[in-house]
């Protein structure tokens, strides 16, 4: 019993320790791994000798992707020269290489290669798959006076995005005030969330003093950090703003470092500052006893001389460095300025970098040159200076002679060792996260992000889900950015599926702040594709400090990833819908421009560009690539779409994609349908509007159809009480007649009120409308006036004013004229006497209208369809 109590009282003693001791009196292991690349051996123009890593840059972004440099000693005299060749390594975060080659020594010349304490050839990764690559040209290398800066973009493949010869163009430009007495002048530059750039320079000047005050010429030296800050598109540059201030004597800024602040809000800098102490040692008096011995057999004398020897004064000068963390606004406010680490003497056989990790704390390196090699060794501290305890096998690192290393965006060390004869070699180091906020936030790359929604990694997003949410460290406010929702596609594209803007985000109508919490609403086609993967970026200026009105830092893309739910909502069929699109008036001048061939491709563009944006399958879409103006504006034109029913039950239904095409252009403004090459011609203001069902065509013309109606029952009965009185009449005419004025009437309208919104059908329309009713007006008073027979010419002068009014009517259709002598009800008046010649020309006019009439009415309405 007692050895189990012992052993009880032990566990809860360990358990104790291990949950309330400091976590620095815990080891934590570093991952580390190592990559190593084969250069090609067989190549033109190699000096032989073995490659090495010059330098490691970075992205600043999360893609996680390096940029090397890589040269071949030439040879050695005053300095180490390279190979006359640009040799760049791009590392992406899957591990794979993309080399990139640039041998055009005459562009680049060999003054570029040589490792001077300036180095005149430079590379910057700028963004996505571009590298800026600085250099200078010479028209005579000996004279330095023809010496000019140039500069050239690479693209990942090898292109060369650039003007001419290399030279810059310049954009505007502005002077610091004068610096007096400088002694030292180090200047940092970099862009700020805002889209401006800071230039934060320090300086130590000299100062003379004629006063004997000991007191005042003990303040000879001041030392200052200035800021400027650009704001994006500002012409003039703003006065600078005092960070940093030191009037100790013997101070020397040694190194700056700036950047965002990746932890707290702001900006933050680290200063390297030398102070020389001098000491004096006084004058020192030595005495020196001298003892002297006789010679032997005799007693000892010993004789004390006593000498004084003074040195003078002595001189010691030692230097300590110390370093200096401060953190400021936009505004020039500092929010802290504390000193960091301890102090520690200086060391001519080293080099000692402090670098801001992207996960809090900073990397104390130490690089001690010993013959060719460079140990390499590295102590991690806290956002509060405290050492962090690791545990990290291999210290000190034996790398390369260039010492090349760079801390990646996501906490990575990439540190370069001793190469091969043809490989080179890169240790990669994961540096523990040490934010202040336990790790929250790394998983999105930005400390200030304390969660989401959906959450990272979430694999069952409901879909048509209507809302996201973002959690922040810190109260917010909306700034000026955009939020940006994108699909990843099978074929490794990415689609926009939403913009959210803050401009245009109305509070309490799609978008809230509650303390530190930004929920948005999100379209309801936005996430209406299953199973498919999805990712959010947010602008760095999208958000910023409630409490100190800075910008937040954003989240880059491929960061916040997440899938919807595998799951298809069920939903009745529709059948297949056929509606039109409307251009806007550049579309529309656009169109018309193009030739036919580049129509019927700007049609197939749409199609495949609505497709992908909605998204669904091949085939679901079609046009018959008809246009027509629109009626109601008739300054642009309507496009027939048409949408074809799934053929599984695991589709969207037409309705479905209907509903998420009113809303992708609508929307436009915040969809992919401003960013496609012929959607961005689409008609926000119009949508898809739906080809009217039946019933809706009847509701909408229901007047029309009573009128119409009406008029058939009345000729009906005209006709039944017509073949009462008078069954042996032809009674049908009266029928015939009402055909004739609604066939005439539907022609009229058809032409002015429909073919007129085409083009290339109106005319052909209006001729074959007017054509036939001049053929049959003339036709007509022909058959009229060519009659000589009493009996015609008796009738005629009784009622020639009927004659006339039917002749004028058979316009419409030459058998109109056949009422005149039907016997209609056994009036007198449609009892005319015609002649069989005149009832033959009646009939082949009737053929001729038909011709002239119906079939090309026929092929007119078939070309509309």
């Amino acid at each position: 019993m007692k050895t189990l109590s012992f052993n009880l009282v032990f566990l809860i003693i360990i358990t104790f320790l291990l949950i309330f001791l400091p976590t620095g009196f815990t080891q934590s292991p570093i991952q580390y791994s190592y990559f190593t690349y084969q250069e090609t051996s067989v190549q033109a123009n190699l000096s032989g000798t073995q490659p090495h890593i010059l330098e490691i840059k970075n992205y600043d972004d999360n893609s996680n992707t390096a940029v090397v440099r890589i040269g071949r000693v030439n040879y050695q005299p005053r300095y180490t020269c390279y190979e006359q060749r640009l040799l760049l390594r791009v590392i992406k975060a899957d591990g794979s290489v993309i080399p990139i080659n640039y041998e055009n020594a005459t562009e680049i010349q060999d003054l570029n290669y040589c490792s001077v304490p300036k180095y005149p050839l430079n590379f910057y990764p700028l963004f996505d798959k571009y590298i800026l690559v600085t250099y200078v040209h010479a028209t005579n290398t000996s004279d330095p006076t023809t010496y000019v800066d140039r500069g050239m973009v690479f693209h990942w493949n090898g292109t060369i995005i650039s003007n001419g010869n290399g030279s810059f163009s310049l954009l505007a430009h502005g002077n610091v005030s004068s610096l007096p007495n400088p002694t030292s002048f180090h200047a940092n530059v970099f862009a700020t969330l805002d889209g401006g750039y800071a230039l934060v320079y320090a300086n130590t000047t000299s100062r003379t003093f004629t006063s004997n005050n000991t007191l005042a010429t003990q303040f000879y030296a001041d030392a200052e950090i200035y800021a400027i800050m650009l704001g994006y598109n500002q012409s003039k540059t703003p006065q600078p703003l005092i960070l940093y201030q030191l009037t100790n004597p013997n101070l020397n800024f040694t190194r700056l470092s700036c950047s965002v602040d990746y932890v707290y809000i702001g900006h933050s800098c680290i200063a390297s500052v030398t102070q020389k102490q001098t000491f004096q040692i006084p004058n020192v008096t030595t005495t020196v006893i001298i003892t002297t011995t006789t010679p032997t057999g005799a007693a000892p004398t010993v004789v004390p001389v006593t000498t004084t020897i003074s040195a003078p004064p002595t001189t010691i000068t030692n230097s300590e460095n110390f370093y200096v963390k401060i953190r400021f606004l936009s505004t020039g406010s500092v929010l802290e300025l504390d000193p960091m680490f301890p102090k520690f003497p200086q060391n001519n056989g080293s080099l000692t970098t402090v670098k801001s990790l992207p996960y809090g704390g900073y990397a104390l390196i130490n690089e001690i040159i010993f013959g060719p090699n460079v140990n390499f060794t590295f102590e991690l501290y806290d956002e509060f200076n405290a050492l962090v305890n690791y545990d990290f096998p291999i210290s000190p690192l034996t790398i390369n002679y260039n010492g090349a290393f760079d801390i990646l965006q996501n906490n990575t060390m990439l540190v370069a060792l001793n190469e091969t004869t043809t490989s080179w070699r890169i240790l990669s180091v994961q540096l523990p996260s040490l934010s202040p906020y336990n790790g929250s936030g790394s998983e999105y790359s930005n400390l200030h992000v304390n969660g989401t929604y959906p959450p990272k990694g979430f694999n069952n997003l409901e879909l048509n889900s209507n809302y996201i949410s973002i959690t922040y460290q810190d109260s917010i406010t909306f700034n000026d950015g955009s939020l940006k929702i994108y699909q990843k596609t099978i074929d490794g594209n990415t689609t926009l599926r939403q913009l959210i803007n803050t401009k245009s985000c109305n509070l309490g109508n799609g978008c809230n702040v509650s303390d530190n919490v930004v929920t948005l609403k999100v379209l309801s086609c936005a996430f209406n594709n299953p199973n498919a993967q999805y990712y959010i970026e947010v602008d760095n200026n999208f958000i910023k400090s409630k409490l100190y009105n800075e910008p937040i830092l954003g989240i880059d893309p491929d960061i916040w990833i997440f899938n919807t739910a595998n799951i298809q909502p069920s939903s009745k069929r529709a059948g297949d819908i056929q509606g039109v699109l409307r251009l806007t008036n550049d579309g529309t001048q656009y169109f018309n421009g193009l030739s036919k061939e580049d129509k019927d491709s700007f049609f197939d563009n749409l199609i495949k560009e609505l497709k992908y944006l909605i998204p669904t399958e091949n085939g679901r879409l079609s046009t018959d690539k008809h246009t027509q103006k629109d009626p109601n504006e008739s300054s642009k034109i309507i496009i027939s779409i048409s949408i074809s029913e799934a053929k599984g039950s695991d589709k969207m239904t037409t309705t479905q994609i209907q509903s998420n095409l009113i809303l992708l252009i609508t929307n436009k403004e915040f969809t992919g349908i401003s960013t496609g090459s012929t959607t961005k011609y689409l008609d926000e203001t119009y949508g898809y509007q739906r080809h009217q069902t039946i019933y809706e065509f009847f509701e909408l013309h229901k007047t029309k159809f009573i009128i119409f109606f009406v008029a058939i029952a009345l000729f009906i009965l005209i006709f039944l009480v017509a073949r009462l009185k008078s069954p042996d009449s032809e009674n049908f005419c009266i029928l015939t007649l009402g055909f004739t004025v609604m066939r005439f009437i539907t022609n009229i309208i058809f032409t002015f009120n429909d073919a007129v919104l085409i083009p290339n059908i109106f005319i052909p329309s209006v001729a074959f409308l007017v054509i036939p009713i001049v053929f049959n007006l003339v036709l007509a008073f022909a058959v009229l006036f060519s009659e000589k027979s009493d009996a015609y010419v008796n009738w005629f002068v009784q009622y020639g004013r009927v004659a006339v009014t039917f002749a004028l009517a058979s316009g419409a259709n030459i058998d109109t004229l056949l009422i005149l002598r039907s016997n209609l009800m056994n009036i007198e008046m449609f009892r005319a006497p015609f002649s069989d010649a005149s009832l033959t020309t009646i009939f082949w006019g009737a053929c001729a209208d038909a011709l002239l009439t119906e079939i090309p009415q026929f092929i007119i309405q078939v070309c509309l369809k």
